[in-house]
């Protein structure tokens, strides 16, 4: 992961450091939780993410599919792990992304945003229309192959 730049009036920026400005794409393994009891995504299960250092923003795209077997809901309100931890300073509440899931027992699509949790700078919880949060129980009861994907954008504390 890169340092972050931190420029001043009248520096002359180098090309060496423009070119760090568009850091390379790096990979990390976003986890599930829920507040009470995390789920278990099971035999067959998918998880992927990766990340991106904008200078003090976090450019994220994530993935993550329950197996086909094995799974379990767990218990609470759903958060996702992020790659680096929201700056301090940032809006408690603030809606940091957006994302789909699916149901892929009633072929149910719906879009989610992610928003930072007070206290809890390194997840995001999401929530669908009418803020509505996602849990191990809504909007539906999670199971074998359900999916979440999604991609946020968040000043970071690098």
């Amino acid at each position: 992961m890169a340092t972050p730049i931190v420029f001043t009036a009248g520096q002359v920026v180098t090309a060496a450091e423009l070119n760090t400005l568009g850091a390379a794409v790096d990979t990390y393994t976003p986890a599930l939780t829920a507040a009470t009891t995390s789920p278990t995504l099971g035999s067959g299960s998918a998880v992927t993410g990766q990340y991106a250092q904008l200078n003090w923003l976090a450019a994220v795209w994530l993935d993550i599919t329950f197996g086909t077997s094995g799974t379990s809901a767990g218990s609470g309100e759903y958060r996702v792990s992020l790659p680096a931890n929201i700056e301090p300073g940032a809006a408690t509440g603030m809606v940091i992304g957006s994302g789909l899931i699916w149901d892929s027992d009633g072929s149910s699509l719906l879009q989610v945003t992610f928003e930072m949790v007070s206290g809890q700078p390194g997840v995001a919880k999401m929530a669908v229309e009418a803020g509505t949060r996602v849990t191990h129980a809504a909007p539906w009861a999670w199971a074998a192959s359900d999916r979440i994907t999604g991609h946020l954008l968040y000043p970071a504390d690098w």
